[in-house]
């Protein structure tokens, strides 16, 4: 959908075939779905970087938390818990912790390309990591299973 909406909002602009082919391998290869190419080029890898580092740290967080939020609930949905009123209760449940969280950011982070993303990658992770354990520990939980 993206692909064909920027070709044609570039296609009016008149820019060329061989750029409009390079954002479109930009915007399929900035997903990590398992479907998504790899990106090849260094625009591709830096999208891909500024798109992972952006959904991680303390602005990240609060995406996330907001997503999980809103899809939280949903039929057949796998989320984690995040607003439990007391943390005994999660002892019997046997739904999920925060561990899905912390395995999402995880997975992004450790997917960057570039050596500056990395680096980003690697302080945001570190914030997130010290983030979770703190919030396990407040709500009872343990989300490092």
């Amino acid at each position: 959908m993206g692909e064909i909406k920027a070709a044609e909002l570039l296609e009016t602009e008149e820019v060329t075939t061989v750029r409009i082919d390079a954002v479109n391998h930009c915007i399929r290869t900035h997903s990590i779905r398992s479907s998504s190419p790899e990106p090849e080029t260094l625009e591709a890898k830096l999208l891909f970087d500024a798109d992972k580092l952006d959904a991680a740290g303390a602005r990240g967080l609060i995406r996330l938390a907001c997503i999980v939020g809103e899809r939280s609930g949903k039929a057949g949905e796998k989320y984690a818990i995040i607003d439990i009123a007391s943390g005994s209760e999660l002892t019997t449940s046997n739904l999920p912790d925060i561990s899905l969280l912390r395995e999402w950011a995880k997975e992004r982070l450790e997917r960057l390309y570039t050596p500056p993303g990395r680096r980003l990658g690697k302080s945001r992770w570190r914030f997130m990591d010290n983030f979770f354990t703190q919030f396990g520990g407040e709500m009872g939980v343990d989300g490092e299973k």
